[in-house]
């Protein structure tokens, strides 16, 4: 690997698209990707003075940074037209989760005993209607899970004293934050979901419990519905959206993949059996909208052409996605025998050839 740039900071706080957001120790930053160079936006938050970790939401067009003390300001950065503004709430509060979702922020606070999801207007610098998503809340024993797309709201409680577990719904709300659906883990409201994760993506909204190996497909195409449910599945990796309509669990040596339009099990892929030969350690994995990049040491044989292109889909099947495996040697370290020598190897999956109706 060949060492392109190095931008001075101490932490790397959220990736979103073309945008970085950086944390340089007293202020956050945010860089623009720009062939292939981070570029300063010359755009930035002084937290020196604050004496909490802030809460950021990042998008390709806005950047939202508030204090985690009380407060009634959110501090904006409009990353196309290079300006800041704020976003002042109604009255001082706790903000305790922010996301945005196209042009609308999305800011979850808790005030006195209540917890209220503000909407605002990131185009026209507006409040929207509000939703209160609890009241009689003890925000001290309490963490909201909360997932946005343009379309959905979605969100749970978790309780401190059992980490695992959510207040007994996964609540779905529209873009307006009109109540869709509640989704209990059965007919009494008592039970509490056991969430392991959920993921939102457009009208999907796919979720996986503790001591499970099920996998819940809801749409909102159909919201009187109930999900539908994936088993048999490793469903304890972080997952991850590609090609508009895929959902890849990663795991430290095999992904498996799912298709959200189907519902339906596509396959998975043995990172350790990627190159086909003994995999020496857990590869490193990095990820985007179409691509799965892998790097890792194997053994080969020197005999062997260390560069090829495979497909794992004959032309004749619809159901499974197009995978292509490109190999690139990057070193080459000799063994003790002849024939075969031990190599880092990159491979590719290229999801690019996967039809979206």
């Amino acid at each position: 690997p060949i060492l392109v740039q190095q931008i001075p900071a101490r932490v790397c706080v959220q990736l979103c698209e073309s945008k970085l957001l950086i944390d340089d120790g007293q202020n956050y930053k945010v860089y623009d990707l720009q062939l292939g160079q981070y570029h300063d936006l010359l755009l930035s938050v002084d937290h020196s003075s604050w004496n909490h970790c802030p809460i950021t939401a990042l998008s390709n067009e806005f950047c939202a940074v508030v204090d985690r003390d009380i407060t009634s300001n959110v501090i904006i950065l409009d990353l196309v037209r290079l300006e800041q503004f704020y976003c002042t709430l109604p009255q001082p509060v706790y903000v305790i989760s922010m996301r945005i979702s196209a042009k609308t922020l999305y800011i979850a606070w808790v005030q006195d005993s209540d917890s209220v999801l503000e909407r605002f207007d990131l185009e026209n610098r507006v409040l929207l209607n509000n939703v209160v998503l609890r009241k009689d809340i003890t925000y001290r024993y309490t963490k909201l899970k909360l997932k946005t797309s343009p379309k959905l709201i979605v969100y749970a409680w978790v309780t401190k004293g059992a980490q695992r577990k959510l207040s007994g719904r996964l609540t779905i709300l529209n873009e307006n934050g009109e109540l869709v659906k509640i989704i209990l883990h059965s007919n009494s409201s008592d039970l509490l979901l056991n969430l392991r994760w959920i993921c939102v993506n457009e009208e999907y909204v796919v979720f996986s419990c503790f001591d499970s190996i099920e996998l819940s497909i809801w749409n909102n195409r159909r919201p009187n519905d109930d999900p539908k449910t994936l088993s048999q599945l490793h469903v304890g990796g972080k997952p991850h959206v590609i090609s508009k309509s895929l959902i890849l669990l990663m795991n430290h040596d095999f992904c498996t993949i799912v298709d959200l339009r189907k519902a339906v099990y596509l396959r998975s892929i043995d990172f350790g059996r990627a190159t086909k030969e003994s995999s020496f350690n857990y590869p490193l994995i990095s990820i985007n909208q179409c691509f799965i990049v892998l790097c890792q040491y194997c053994r080969v044989d020197t005999g062997k052409e260390k560069q090829k292109m495979v497909s794992d889909r004959s032309p004749d099947d619809e159901d499974i996605p197009m995978f292509f495996e490109r190999q690139r040697n990057i070193t080459t370290s000799k063994v003790k025998t002849e024939s075969s020598e031990l190599i880092s190897v990159m491979t590719v999956y290229d999801f690019r050839g996967r039809s979206i109706p």
